[in-house]
């Protein structure tokens, strides 16, 4: 999604206002724009931040995009300042890979209670992440399957010195170092150089922004769950479903693995709450499409871990 800023810098206070936004692949290009109609209440040189969503990053053909937007109707009226109401940006695209599979190397250092690493998708939902009592000075290699998307892998450190850092390293300290880095895996299971290796000296944290197989765009959209809770979410035996609001008597749920293939369908017989059964199923990711009749009230990634 893209965020921006609004400021009013008027006298009276600012109740409406639309925006109007895009992406492309140059600032001469005028790609069709998006509108979204803000409301509020800003008073002077207050300010709001704005999520816009849709934007259809598939569009942009390079490495790089410009995003862009405008405000005007302010309070339904004409701005008698319009000079300052457009801007754009220039941006980065992240690498995007044509796989599916992945398997993330993580050697731990001397210091392995320190370093923690997750991988979320483009939903902030984590698919992803490290162990509990990590050995020092070990390979860890994590298997991943991914959907189509956007996804964020961060490697995070709370003594800010990395998985290297040089005071630790002989002949001033003791420690020793580590590493991480991202491969992906052909279809017959070759696995290939790392795409993505971090610099073990990052500090803080490190964190590595791809996709796969296509950016996140129109066609994908994702249902805000406000009737539907899963959990746990890593799972390995069951996971629990529960709806609110729904006539319980039509609600079924559906498991689906990432190839979008049905597993199983199991109704609510009138409750609002149901366990399924997980444990058969080979560690990944699946989703679970709550369907009231013909419509759908949720859909939730959860991931089951490895036993």
């Amino acid at each position: 999604n893209a965020f921006v800023v609004i400021k009013n810098i008027g006298s009276h206070p600012l109740t409406a206002a639309t925006i109007r936004y895009s992406i492309g692949n140059s600032i001469n290009e005028i790609p069709p724009q998006l509108t979204y109609n803000w409301t509020g209440n800003l008073h002077f040189l207050e300010k709001d931040t704005i999520k816009l969503t849709g934007l259809n990053w598939n569009v942009i053909e390079g490495n790089r995009g410009v995003f862009s937007f405008e405000v005007s109707n302010p309070n339904g009226m004409e701005d008698p300042t319009p000079y300052n109401n457009h801007l754009s940006a220039a941006f980065d695209m992240p690498t995007k890979i044509e796989t599916t599979q992945f398997q993330f190397h993580f050697q731990t250092n001397h210091a392995p209670d320190e370093t923690s690493w997750t991988l979320t998708d483009a939903w902030g939902d984590t698919l992803y992440r490290n162990g509990e009592n990590l050995t020092a000075n070990t390979l860890y290699k994590n298997d991943m399957v991914l959907e189509s998307g956007c996804y964020k892998l961060k490697v995070q450190d709370i003594h800010d010195d990395g998985l290297k850092f040089w005071a630790n390293m002989p002949p001033n300290g003791n420690g020793t170092a580590g590493y991480a880095m991202l491969r992906k895996i052909s279809s017959n299971g070759t696995t290939y150089a790392p795409f993505k290796t971090i610099n073990p000296d990052f500090g803080r944290f490190a964190q590595i922004d791809f996709a796969v197989n296509q950016y996140t765009g129109l066609e994908e959209k994702h249902v805000e769950n406000a009737m539907v809770k899963l959990y746990p979410n890593p799972a390995q035996i069951s996971i629990f479903i529960e709806i609110n609001g729904a006539e319980k008597e039509q609600v079924i749920a559906e498991l689906y693995d990432m190839f979008g293939r049905l597993l199983k369908v199991q109704p609510f017989f009138g409750s609002n709450k149901l366990e399924m059964a997980v444990n058969e199923l080979s560690q990944g990711i699946y989703i679970v499409v709550c369907r009231e009749g013909g419509k759908v009230i949720g859909r939730n990634k959860f991931v089951v871990s490895g036993k």
